[in-house]
C-alpha cells in the first residue's frame, strides 16, 4: 500500500510536467512560440497572466500536495519492519514531494495556500480557500515553513523502489538536501 500511495503521489507530480516546463521555458529569453502556438502559450511568452490560462491553473499542484498530506497524516511509520520504521521513508519521501511543488509555488506564484492535512471534503476545501489571512504563505514564510519541516529529516533515508527503465523510481524524489539547498540559494543564504 506504501508503494502505491507514494506512486498515485508521482503521478499526480507528473500532471505537473507540460506546465511546469512550459511556464519556466516561456517566460526566458532562450525560447519564444510560433505563430501556431495556441494563446496561452503566447501569453505566457509575452508575461500576460489571466486567471484562465491553462499553464497557470494551480489545481494540479494543489492536488499533489493533497495526496502528500494523505500519506503523511495516515501511514503508520511507527511500524517495524525488521528492526527499523521503514515506512516512515515514505513519508519523507512525501514530504520531500510536498516541499518540492510548495516551492514551485512560492517560486512561481509568490506565495500559496500552505496547509499540512489533506483536504476531503468541500468545507474543508472552502475553509482554506475562503480564509486567506490564516493559510496564505508569502514566499519568505513558506521558505520557513518548509525548512523547519524538512530538517529533522535531513540524513534520514529515502524509500528504496526497482526500477523504472534504467533509472530507479526513487531518483524521482528530490533529496531533502537539495530542497533546503534550493531554499538557501534563494535566501542568499549561501554558507549554508
Amino acid at each position: 500500500d506504501s508503494v502505491y500511495s507514494l506512486a498515485g503521489i508521482l503521478s499526480k507530480v507528473q500532471l505537473l510536467g507540460d506546465q511546469y516546463v512550459l511556464l519556466g521555458e516561456l517566460r526566458a529569453e532562450l525560447m519564444d512560440v510560433t505563430h501556431n502556438a495556441n494563446q496561452d502559450m503566447i501569453d505566457l511568452s509575452n508575461l500576460e497572466y489571466h486567471a484562465d490560462n491553462e499553464f497557470l491553473n494551480l489545481t494540479n499542484y494543489y492536488a499533489a500536495i493533497n495526496n502528500c498530506n494523505y500519506l503523511i497524516q495516515n501511514m503508520d511509520s511507527s511500524v517495524l519492519v525488521q528492526g527499523e520504521t521503514r515506512l516512515k521513508r515514505e513519508v519523507v519521501a512525501a514530504k520531500s514531494i510536498r516541499a518540492w511543488v510548495y516551492l514551485q509555488l512560492a517560486l512561481n506564484y509568490n506565495g500559496a495556500f500552505y496547509y499540512e492535512h489533506p483536504i476531503l471534503t468541500i468545507p474543508e476545501s472552502q475553509e482554506v480557500s475562503s480564509n486567506e489571512e490564516r493559510y496564505f504563505l508569502s514566499k519568505d514564510d513558506i521558505f520557513a515553513a518548509l525548512e523547519a519541516d524538512l530538517l529533522p529529516y535531513v540524513n534520514y533515508p529515502m524509500p528504496e523502489y526497482g526500477a523504472l527503465g534504467a533509472d530507479k523510481v526513487s531518483y524521482l524524489i528530490p533529496s531533502i538536501r537539495y530542497l533546503l539547498g534550493e531554499i538557501y540559494l534563494w535566501q542568499n543564504r549561501y554558507q549554508e
